[in-house]
């Protein structure tokens, strides 16, 4: 794939159905493992939600949320992937 396309992906990703929702980590790998496994791809969007003046930031306690993103044309093939 060449440069071009590679920006372009990044700037506008066909990932944008967002399929599942989480805070525990545990989940969010579980999620997906199981797309992966089924050749679906996808695409992560980690936010923390901790404050930098906080004093929690230093520490891996954190409130994270995890999103992971199909493209439509993939979102029954994921919904079924997550199912199993």
């Amino acid at each position: 794939m060449n440069i071009f396309k590679i920006i372009i992906n990044f700037l506008l990703p066909k990932e944008k159905s967002l399929i599942f929702t989480t805070f525990a980590t545990e989940d969010y790998f579980r999620a997906k493992s199981k797309l992966q496994g089924a050749g679906i791809v996808h695409r992560s969007k980690i936010t923390n939600q901790v404050q930098q003046n906080d004093m929690r930031s230093f520490s891996s306690r954190g409130l994270t949320q995890y999103d992971l993103y199909v493209s439509k044309e993939d979102v029954y093939r994921a919904q079924e992937a997550m199912r199993k």
